[in-house]
């Protein structure tokens, strides 16, 4: 074990993942963890830029405004990781493995532009899926300027336009182009806590396991969703002709808005009143004089998977551990059975059982450590997967690695190739429980999916660990159990829970 703590660690990403992750390590006893960041501090999306809001806490059901969550993790970037452990300005480029449990990082000085090879006996991939900008290439800045568009062409992730005034010339400047938005969650007021942080959301999206009674009989619910639907456009007014309804459905997607209690002076509001021009459904296909008239066009196009980190791995590297796409397997239905998902929607060219599938995956063992690598233990992924709970699946995710790492007892496929046979059979899952997912490509933000069942997971990869799971945390019973609220005082232990049972076995 001990040989283990002396193993030096580095982290790519500095954002949440990455300094929880951290966190665990550096309380399990690695004594050389090392983060890194092209950003000039930690924090990922959620570092400060320079704006300032001096509310604490909206007004809208009690929330945290986004200053008060930059504000936490600045404090625990400082307080539970260290200053000193955290690169900052620096961009990987490259990563390459020579053998196992020995990698070299090429590191370059965002200011300085000083180069530095640096070895580690383990990485792990913190990058998030909202680091690096998608953009088409028929709209992007490049083509704008070829074209002769003299106007401002940028993506939204390098910040926000904010329109000074709110008169009518205000109101008129705003114009979003869409074919289909996201679809969104709104009430009126506050849900009970027992409905947001309970179970019940997750009982009535089917898992790729039905581990309960309650699971076999809901996953054959449909009222559920249609009624959240229905509620949040009742809840902002939103017309039946309105484009805001031209979403994906709420049962189908991860694309979901949490609006939580509706807001006065939000988007939806705003759109639904006027105040922003809605031009949908529609498609830009490029840069002409007859088009809509613009002197700044913001491409809020999405993320493209974060790994490339300008190419920073090796072909040969991406190849040994096995973090390049492969094409789907086909195989078996075995979740005909579930009612739920007899009627997807038409937006997949996958049907499982056919000849051949026209899709390429990422194979991940738990969403964390690419299935071909999994006997290797020197190659982790941590803030991957798609989830409503980040945090919560951040912390369990950062323990179950560390377990991976100390090489402690824990429930993993015995070969790569089973590890790979079980990964494909998630991925025909999860293109059967979510058709649109593999068509964007951002494996970063989509190596695992948990999306409304976060809790199933929790509990596989406390079960991996040999630990308590979640329904075993709490003091419910058979029917209450559904309702109890799940906190994160219920893994705070679990650093502690490890340690005693490595203690025991060894």
């Amino acid at each position: 074990m001990s040989n283990h703590l002396d193993d030096s660690i580095a982290i790519v990403g500095a954002g949440p993942a990455g300094l929880i992750t951290a966190h665990v390590l550096l309380q399990d006893g690695f004594k050389n963890v090392q983060l890194f960041t092209r950003d000039e501090g930690p924090g990922g999306i959620w570092l400060r830029r320079g704006y300032e809001d001096t509310s604490q806490c909206c007004s809208y059901g009690g929330r945290l405004n986004g200053d008060v969550v930059v504000d936490y993790f600045e404090e625990f970037a400082r307080d539970y990781v260290g200053p000193s452990r955290i690169r900052c300005e620096v961009d990987v480029l490259n990563i390459h493995r020579q053998r196992e449990n020995d990698w070299v990082l090429t590191v370059q000085d965002v200011r300085t532009k000083k180069r530095e090879d640096l070895k580690f006996n383990k990485v792990i991939l913190c990058t998030g899926g909202a680091n690096t900008p998608l953009i088409p290439n028929a709209i992007s800045p490049q083509v704008a300027q070829k074209e002769g568009f003299s106007g401002l062409v940028i993506h939204s992730m390098e910040g926000k336009v904010i329109v000074i005034g709110g008169g009518k010339s205000a109101q008129e400047e705003v114009t979003m182009v869409f074919e289909k938005t996201d679809a969104f969650l709104a009430t009126s007021k506050p849900l009970p806590v027992f409905l947001r942080r309970s179970r019940v959301f997750t009982l009535m999206s089917p898992h790729i396991e039905l581990q309960t009674w309650l699971e076999r009989l809901l996953h054959t619910t449909w009222f559920f969703w249609n009624m959240l639907v229905e509620d949040s456009y009742h809840a902002y007014s939103i017309p039946i002709t309105s484009p805001l309804r031209r979403t994906g459905e709420l049962f189908w997607t991860t694309r979901v808005n949490d609006e939580g209690v509706i807001k006065s002076d939000g988007f939806y509001a705003s759109a639904r009143d006027g105040k922003i021009n809605l031009v949908a459904p529609n498609r830009v296909v490029g840069y002409t004089k007859d088009g809509l008239k613009a002197k700044i066009v913001i491409l809020a196009t999405g993320y493209d998977c974060s790994w490339g980190l300008v190419d920073a791995f090796t072909e040969e590297t991406q190849d040994s551990v096995g973090i390049k796409r492969v094409p789907l397997e086909c195989g078996p239905d075995e979740w005909k059975s579930y009612l739920s998902l007899a009627h997807p929607p038409n937006v997949s060219t996958v049907k499982i059982g056919q000849t051949q599938l026209e899709q390429s995956v990422p194979l991940f063992h738990r969403g964390l450590v690419p299935a071909k690598n999994i006997l290797h233990h020197d190659f982790a992924v941590n803030g991957a997967t798609v989830t409503t709970n980040n945090g919560f699946a951040f912390e369990v995710g950062a323990h179950w690695i560390s377990s991976y790492f100390l090489g402690e007892n824990m429930r993993l496929p015995k070969t790569s190739s089973e590890a790979i046979s079980r990964a494909q059979r998630e991925a025909r899952w999860n293109s059967k429980r979510f058709p649109e997912l593999y068509e964007g490509g951002n494996d970063s933000y989509g190596a695992g999916v948990q999306f409304w069942s976060w809790p199933q997971m929790a509990d596989e990869l406390l079960e991996d660990m040999h630990l308590l799971n979640l329904k075993l945390r709490h003091a419910g019973n058979w029917l209450t159990w559904p309702f109890s609220v799940v906190d994160p005082e219920q893994i705070k232990s679990l650093g502690e829970e490890r340690r005693i049972k490595r203690e025991k076995e060894s």
